[in-house]
């Protein structure tokens, strides 16, 4: 007869249990994941009012989850991991602040593999462009953005150009130097420079302007040399 009623009541609560995920619209919680076990002496009422309260924590559960970033991996590490919001959080919060770390690295390791294959070829860095420029022919140049971001095979495309430039550029100094020498051109007479009394100027005010130029290479280069020789002090914004 005991086991009857329990039976019964325990079948009861479960029948609620599932009515009232339905009405929530929770489908992944079963009956097991309360932990209540039925007996004698706890009331109907009090097993249906705790499983209100287990329902209604996992519907604040839920909206915390969607609230965060990565609410799909968040949601799958709170189900598959006993239903535990903030544990479920901490855990994907580190295990994706770990993958940042390591493409960073890794992204870190590779353009420094790239630099140096840059600088093996005569390529100088520019601080104005924010590029590496051949020396052989500094409109053949790589911006240091987009050195970070290409792919392996479009910076193997581009180091295989450079490689050809070398070869032609190698090639065509040899062609000049088993050519015949022109006579040399008769040197005209210097002058003596004319001394200028220079006067002396006042202090003037030193003003700041922020500003960007857009340019070509040759323009860029211009104004950099304009402000380091006129000792104009500028930084990239």
């Amino acid at each position: 007869f005991e086991a009857k009623v329990k039976a019964d009541k325990e079948a009861a609560v479960k029948e609620y249990f599932a009515e009232l995920t339905a009405s929530v619209n929770i489908d992944f919680l079963t009956f097991k994941h309360t932990g209540i076990e039925v007996n004698l002496s706890t009331t109907e009422k009090k097993y249906k009012e705790e499983c209100q309260v287990f329902v209604s924590r996992v519907q604040d559960d839920i909206l915390l989850i969607q609230a965060v970033d990565y609410p799909a991996e968040t949601m799958a590490e709170y189900k598959a991991n006993g239903l535990n919001a903030s544990k479920a959080i901490t855990t994907i919060r580190d295990r994706k602040e770990a993958e940042r770390l390591e493409k960073e690295r890794i992204k870190a390791a590779e353009t420094a593999k790239r630099t140096t294959a840059l600088r093996v070829k005569n390529f100088t860095y520019s601080d104005l462009t924010k590029s590496y420029h051949w020396t052989g022919d500094e409109s053949v140049s790589i911006e240091v953005s987009k050195l970070e971001n290409m792919d392996s095979d479009e910076f193997m495309k581009f180091i295989a150009g450079v490689d050809i430039l070398i070869l032609e550029a190698k090639q065509a100094e040899e062609q000049k130097t088993t050519a015949p020498t022109a006579a040399a051109p008769i040197a005209k007479p210097v002058q003596a420079p004319v001394e200028v009394k220079q006067e002396q100027k006042p202090v003037e005010k030193v003003f700041i302007a922020q500003f960007e130029v857009s340019g070509t290479l040759a323009q860029l280069k211009s104004v950099g040399e304009f402000l380091k020789a006129n000792n104009i002090t500028y930084k990239n914004i």
